[in-house]
């Protein structure tokens, strides 16, 4: 079992008040504007892994688009946090103000290797002197062998 999972829109409704959700769902978009969400996420699901990675004590999965599902409500905050800049009417409780800021400081603990992370079920290899991240996984891996002896 992986317990490492994707963030999606799905998540974010254990986060939005019926309020807020109602907005979020009827926000109408300008001409030509996309639906702010997907990318919201993506971004929060890369600063998740980064902290992960910054503290060098614990593995990645190989897929990328997933983060420990610990963190997930960690995600889940700092994403409604940036819904709000694009979306200004959704305004944030007090509460919801207070899980983002407490998501900041738990991926700042995470970075520094203080607490624990779920292992990934397809863990890639990550080269912490380096800062780099090298996935080989097979469903994601196009790297030939020849690139790999050089490692």
């Amino acid at each position: 079992m992986d317990d490492w999972i994707e963030l999606t829109a799905k998540d974010m409704e254990t986060v939005l008040s019926a309020a807020q959700l109602g907005l979020l769902r009827s926000a109408v978009l300008g001409p030509g504007e996309r639906d702010p969400l997907p990318g919201v996420l993506d971004g929060v699901v890369r600063r998740v892994r980064s902290a992960v990675a910054a503290s060098g004590k614990f593995l990645l999965s190989a897929e990328e688009e997933k983060i420990p599902k610990e963190l997930a409500a960690d995600g889940c905050a700092l994403a409604l946090e940036r819904l709000q800049t694009r979306i200004p009417p959704l305004r944030l409780s007090p509460d919801q103000v207070r899980a983002a800021d407490n998501a900041r400081r738990n991926l700042l603990r995470i970075g520094r290797g203080e607490g624990t992370v779920s292992r990934p079920a397809h863990p890639g290899l990550h080269l912490s002197g380096a800062g780099t991240f090298l996935c080989l996984h097979r469903r994601r891996s196009r790297l030939g062998s020849e690139l790999l002896e050089g490692l």
